[in-house]
């Protein structure tokens, strides 16, 4: 486990009551939890918080909860084709992102090579 991963792991495990790794994705038989998807990206890249504006759920945020984002944990991305399409984990981290004007890290879950079954719950 490389040290970025060791950071998101050690996040959610201090904020268990929040997301935590107990997050998982389920349709059907098929179960995916964060630690699945967290082994199948990439190493974090920053980036510009505003080539995923566009992702956001639309919903009010509790102000506090974007406050104490830590900008210290990537956020994890889908991508296909060479874009980005949605946003598995991280909302409030971009949202402060965009509100201080700060880049972002992100990690992508490339769903062009990504097993099958990832493919079907993430596209």
């Amino acid at each position: 486990m490389n040290k970025d991963t060791q950071l998101i792991y050690e996040a959610y495990q201090i904020n268990e009551q929040d997301t935590g790794l107990d997050t998982i994705w389920q349709d059907g038989d098929v179960k995916i939890t964060i630690k699945d998807v967290l082994n199948m990206t990439d190493e974090p890249i920053e980036i510009d918080p505003n080539e995923l504006n566009h992702l956001l759920i639309k919903t009010k945020r509790d102000p506090a909860r974007v406050q104490a984002a830590d900008l210290r944990f990537p956020l994890v991305v889908t991508s296909k084709g060479g874009q980005y399409t949605k946003i598995l984990d991280g909302q409030h981290r971009l949202v402060k992102a965009l509100q201080n004007k700060v880049g972002v890290k992100v990690r992508v879950l490339n769903l062009d090579n990504a097993p099958e079954e990832f493919q079907q719950m993430f596209s």
